[in-house]
């Protein structure tokens, strides 16, 4: 395992790979829950898994809870990057994903392709509908840990744990204040980079404007993949969204290369 900083965690290192794989995790979530993609793409593909403060490494750290300070923070991921890499983020992840691409392209050093799982798209203007009409972030502590274990992927038993359970409200609280209320964002940006959107048939939290609403997203081709499951399914078929991912950072590399070729 290779770190750099508390941030970036390489668990295999792939030094003669042709192609970075920048990883964003979900709301409350963290490295680890990650961590088991590092083996499972071909060996020319290298996996950084992105933690934000707060959990992991930096356990200690206060979570940031804004979108700038956020975007500020990941910023300093720049110098590390190689020419060629992506971005892939599920549910909030996805929507940090698309932002530190559109900063990393402000910059001129744009990734070569998007991936966006579980989350409508970012600039979809009715991100914001609650069925209870109130926000996650401002909920009861109960409310808050109730409504974390209904999306799956965090166990009932986990939230019995003293500890366990005020570490997650505290995650919660600030992951689910960035996702709530610095999104929908007010204009959409293209990027000059392919996305694909991945989705589990039988989320709850999608809508089918919001995940066309992604159209926007790039100037280039934006793909669709939809897979068995709910909220969480890649990770309870990880294999399966794998695979397309590597399908797409093949297709994304065969481009980058053929722009290079041009005179």
């Amino acid at each position: 395992m290779v770190l750099l900083a508390s941030t970036v965690t390489i668990p295999l290192e792939r030094p003669t790979a042709r192609h970075r794989l920048l990883v964003f995790h979900h709301a409350c979530g963290a490295a680890a829950n990650y961590y088991r993609w590092g083996a499972s793409f071909p060996d020319d593909v290298e996996v950084w898994l992105i933690e934000l403060p707060g959990r992991g490494r930096s356990l200690g750290a206060r979570a940031i809870d804004t979108l700038p300070e956020l975007i500020d923070f990941l910023r300093a991921l720049r110098p590390l990057l190689p020419r060629t890499y992506s971005v892939f983020g599920h549910s909030m992840g996805a929507l940090i994903a698309y932002c530190f691409a559109c900063d990393m392209a402000q910059q001129g050093h744009p990734p070569v392709w998007l991936g966006a799982s579980g989350a409508d798209a970012p600039f979809y203007p009715h991100r914001h509908a609650h069925r209870d009409g109130m926000p996650v972030h401002s909920r009861t502590d109960a409310q808050i840990v109730d409504y974390v274990v209904s999306l799956g992927g965090t166990p009932r038993e986990v939230v019995e744990h003293d500890a366990l359970r005020a570490m997650l409200l505290k995650l919660a609280k600030a992951d689910f204040r960035v996702v709530e209320r610095f999104f929908p964002l007010p204009s959409a940006t293209a990027l000059p980079c392919p996305v694909t959107v991945f989705s589990g048939r039988d989320d709850t939290l999608l809508s089918p404007a919001g995940q066309r609403d992604w159209l926007r997203a790039s100037h280039h081709t934006v793909d669709f993949r939809e897979f068995d499951g709910g909220h969480f399914f890649l990770l309870d078929d990880p294999a399966a969204v794998q695979h397309a991912i590597g399908q797409a950072l093949a297709q994304a590399g065969q481009r980058d290369t053929d722009d290079c070729a041009i005179p």
